[in-house]
């Protein structure tokens, strides 16, 4: 705690709106705090200490503003709560949606450096009513309002040097893991592409820049996710579809929708997980390839079983099936799909349908079809299909696969991976004494990962 003041009659009113206890904000608090990564264990005493007017550190205000938010279904702000004060310049988790698309690379390139030195008070809240404004179709087409030419002009030459630079970091993450680009990404957009975005150009160039910027923004997005950033990496998304707005661009406007329901089903938020696949479903123009429909069409019958939906998660993967084989299957920096995602994705819907012998033959076959540059996905679906085996009581082939799953990651870095390091010595502990389960305990040389109390 940093100061006090007087009791705050604003948070008191929104617990009784709410029909909250102190004991059922801090639980929701410390949730909210898991999705920025960081870990918190706020009990009763605490929010009692905020109603008598003490005020907590940041980001825990933009904490409490979006837990009444999600429980109240409509925005909240932490000066709502009665948090904020005169020296507070962070009002909300959502203050990324100027009309500057420079400034607004820039100020998100700044908060992801500041992440990086684990200033946990930097770090954007991933607030649901953003996430719910994506999927609605007049939302999701938002432009950026043309800026004012400056600087010197650019032409095909920079337009194709931005694409380059797309495909070498895309490759390197895919590989290694977003933790290895991220800040090297966030930065590129910031000191390259904004000050591009802003220079005279011919209309098919200023098109063109748009819409490499789109995917690279789409591509920090997914890497701050695959960092747990996800604030963060929620709001690179959405500048990533505004960005495509701009461009006209279909293709990468589907990829971030897509991208931005893989993260709020990862979160566990379903309903809106669905909204935003469908959204992405929308944008199946004619320009949109093959191999995106069948990305999306999977994504949609992950969401749909997710919700109970059984018939429209068949149908779907069917429609992924035969988008699939339409297709070739572009090496692509966003978007990526081939026989091994749709294995996946078979095997999720299976998973979330309670079929646990058929997730278990699709989660094999997607390991084995993954390409060999894929390596933390092929890392993390070794770790699903381990917690998988071991559920149904399969421990020696929950080893195997935990042995494997550790020598795919020990490249790759990657904050999902790390968890997923965590979750796994957590889930064989109570086995420790068992020789295959010690075994794997002792291959873990590294740290799980390391969360900032706040």
């Amino acid at each position: 705690m940093v100061s006090r003041r007087a009791p705050n009659e604003r948070l008191r009113g929104l617990l009784k709106e709410a029909q909250w206890t102190g004991d059922a904000l801090a639980k929701a608090v410390n949730v909210l705090a898991a999705e920025a990564g960081l870990s918190l264990r706020y009990q009763r005493p605490s929010v009692a200490q905020w109603l008598a007017g003490a005020v907590p550190r940041a980001p825990v205000p933009l904490l409490v503003a979006e837990a009444m938010s999600r429980r109240l279904g409509r925005e909240v702000t932490a000066e709502d709560a009665g948090f904020t004060g005169p020296d507070d310049s962070r009002k909300t988790g959502t203050a990324f949606g100027g009309e500057d698309a420079g400034e607004v690379l820039h100020a998100l390139a700044r908060l992801s450096e500041e992440a990086s030195h684990k200033r946990d008070d930097s770090r954007l809240v991933y607030a649901l009513t953003a996430v719910e404004e994506m999927s609605s179709e007049a939302r999701s087409r938002t432009l950026w309002a043309a800026a004012r030419p400056s600087g010197r002009r650019i032409g095909r030459a920079e337009v194709s040097s931005a694409e380059a630079m797309l495909q070498l970091l895309s490759s390197i993450e895919q590989t290694f893991g977003g933790g290895y680009v991220r800040t090297a990404l966030a930065t590129y957009l910031d000191t390259v592409i904004g000050p591009w975005l802003a220079a005279p150009s011919s209309p098919v160039v200023g098109r063109n820049i748009y819409s490499v910027a789109a995917k690279l923004s789409c591509l920090c997005g997914f890497v701050h996710f695959d960092d747990e950033q996800h604030g963060l990496g929620l709001h690179y998304y959405v500048s990533g579809l505004r960005l495509a707005a701009s461009a006209e661009d279909d293709f990468t406007a589907a990829a971030v929708l897509r991208g931005l329901s893989v993260q709020a089903y990862t979160l566990g938020h379903r309903r809106q997980a669905r909204w935003l696949a469908e959204g992405a479903a929308r944008r199946g123009s004619p320009q949109v390839p093959g191999h995106l429909r069948a990305a999306v069409m999977g994504q949609q019958a992950v969401t749909a079983a997710a919700v109970g939906d059984r018939r429209v998660a068949r149908d779907c993967l069917r429609l992924a099936e035969r988008w699939l084989d339409d297709s070739a299957i572009p090496l692509v920096p966003i978007g990526a799909y081939h026989l091994g995602s749709l294995a996946h994705q078979h095997g999720e819907v299976a998973l979330l349908l309670g079929d646990f012998q058929r997730a278990e033959s699709f989660l094999r076959t997607a390991i084995r079809q993954r390409p060999p540059y894929e390596g933390r996905s092929r890392a993390l679906i070794l770790h699903k299909l381990a917690v998988l085996q071991l559920s149904q009581g399969e421990l020696d082939a929950a080893c195997d696969s935990w042995h494997q799953f550790v020598k795919a990651s020990t490249s790759v870095r990657s904050h999902r991976v790390e968890s997923a390091v965590a979750e796994m010595r957590a889930r064989l502990l109570p086995y420790a004494n068992y020789s295959e389960a010690a075994s794997v305990l002792r291959s873990v040389t590294s740290p799980g990962p390391m969360r900032k109390t706040v």
